[in-house]
């Protein structure tokens, strides 16, 4: 399977404890601000992470 290593990053600190989903949610977000997610991959490794960064993102679209 090919990964997305930022996602996997965020993935890891968040099994490990590192990061708190608030913290992944937010990293998840900005990652998708910039156009830089993969949001395919993010499903695919983590469907609850992934639903709840749609959710964010539905309700603070990007400023032009």
């Amino acid at each position: 399977m090919n990964g997305d290593p930022m996602v996997d990053t965020i993935l890891l600190a968040l099994k490990q404890g590192i990061k708190s989903e608030a913290e992944a949610i937010s990293e998840c977000c900005d990652l998708a601000k910039h156009q830089m997610l993969n949001w395919d991959y993010l499903r695919s490794e983590n469907e609850t992470l992934f639903r709840k960064v749609w959710d964010w993102c539905e309700t603070h679209p990007p400023e032009l």
